[in-house]
Formats: C-alpha cells, structure tokens, sequence
C-alpha cells in the first residue's frame, strides 16, 4: 500500500538532536529533514536536501508529498522555489517547531495530519477533475476563477473544505462539456494520455499530489473548428488551425 509522505522541514538541529524516537501516525510515512542551524530554519541549507527528497518520493512508491516547512518569513520564494503546485504546502510556525519530540508536537502534527486526510478525500483531485485543467489556458470568470487559488491555499483553521470542494462542483456544472471541458473562449479541452514524459522533470509529473496518467495533457479545439491562439506557460503565444496539446501545468506539446 501507498502513503502519503509528510516531510517535515527546517526543525532546528539542537531540538532535532533531542529525541530519537521517529514520528509515526497511521496512514501517512512521516519524515524528517532538519535544519543545520541550531537555532533556526536554515532556508538555504535546507532547499536542496527538500527537492531531492521531494523529487525522490515522487518518483517512488510514496502517494503524494505534503510538507511541512518550518517558515522563516520567506514563504512566497520556499514555495516558487520548490515548484509546490505538485505537492502540499503546511506551514509550521517556528514555536511549534521548538517543540519537536514533545506531546505538543504531536498533538499539532496529528491535527494538521487529519486535515490532511480530509483535503486528500474531499478536494484531492481525481483523473476527471477540472482542477488538472492548466489555469493560465482555460478561460473562466466570475466565482469559478479563483478555483485553483482556493485549493493551493487551503489551510487548517484558514478555510473550510466544503465550501472549496464546493467551488470545484460549481466550477465542474458550468463548464463539463459531452467531451471534456469548454472554457469561455468557446475552446473544448479534452484529456489525452499519449504524448510520452520521458525528460519531464518529476513535478510536472503530478499536480495537487495526484499522479497524472503516463503521458496526461488536454486536446485543445475551438468549439466550431476556427483557428485559435493560446500562450504557453513559457511564455509564448501561438495560433493554431485545428488542434494545440496542452499538459496540465500550461507547456505546449504539439499541435497544428
């Protein structure tokens, strides 16, 4: 059986040192990757060892990744720099941190580990769901617009999981199509699962911790055949005649 990994980040290496005893809650495989600061989170020396573990875990047997980072005050550049749209995101404040090993501690990990557990049964995204539409090329408007917002930034004791689930219902009546999804722009995205990954790097491999089917992107068409244009996540803009492929995170694969 697959778990989930919680991969805690940034506890202080003097409180890490205090205790040996390894962190265990049923359903999930918790590990550990502390700061070499004594004191603090030590973000620069942390960032790589995370993207190696994280990389590592998502290409092996683990079922999605949820870190858990000790947060120095640069949340914004820890989450850009490790490409977080492929995994979870939880904050731990540096007092709970220092608490590492102690009942409080896992009183606070088995909280936010059960939210966790409710986020992977009421939001967590399935092969069908429009979160895995890319959000820079699908076209919405109105409440539906911050639908992939909402579910980035969902948070123990911030939001609550019905109303975002709620949202990606709202999202999936107006705009499920007979064949995949219609956007505003009158364009159909249809799920496809043929272009190869070899070389894709291992976040684009999996969004919102859902492991995409080998190969995953959308079928991208106007809805009565005329030519479209459509940017990629890189940036660039292109018109196509009849057909664009599109992953899940926005990079063209093809088209004509």
């Amino acid at each position: 059986m697959r778990l989930p990994l919680a991969l805690i980040a940034g506890i202080p290496l003097g409180v890490y040192q205090r205790t040996q005893q390894p962190l265990s809650y049923d359903g999930w495989d918790v590990q550990t990757i502390p700061s070499q600061n004594h004191r603090k989170c030590d973000f620069e020396g942390i960032s790589k060892r995370v993207l190696a573990r994280v990389d590592e875990a998502e290409t092996s047997t683990h079922d999605g990744v949820h870190l858990f980072v000790v947060h120095d005050g640069r949340r914004a550049r820890f989450k850009e720099d490790l490409r977080s749209k492929c995994y979870r995101v939880v904050w731990f404040p540096p007092t709970v941190a220092r608490r590492y090993g102690q009942p409080e501690f896992d009183k606070e990990l088995g909280d936010l580990l059960a939210f966790e557990s409710a986020w992977r049964t009421h939001v967590r995204p399935s092969v069908d769901s429009p979160l895995l539409l890319p959000e820079g090329q699908f076209a919405t408007d109105g409440s539906t617009k911050d639908m992939w917002g909402r579910v980035y930034g969902v948070a123990q004791k911030k939001d609550d999981l019905g109303a975002v689930a709620k949202t990606v219902s709202r999202f999936r009546r107006r705009h499920h199509h007979q064949r995949g999804w219609r956007d505003t722009a009158a364009l159909v995205f249809v799920s496809q699962e043929r272009h190869g990954t070899h070389g894709l790097c291992a976040w684009r491999r999996r969004k919102f911790t859902f492991a995409l089917p080998e190969g995953f992107h959308f079928n991208v068409a106007h809805e009565q055949g005329r030519r479209f244009e459509l940017a990629s996540a890189g940036g660039a803009r292109a018109s196509y005649s009849s057909h664009a492929n599109v992953d899940a995170y926005g990079y063209m694969r093809g088209g004509g």
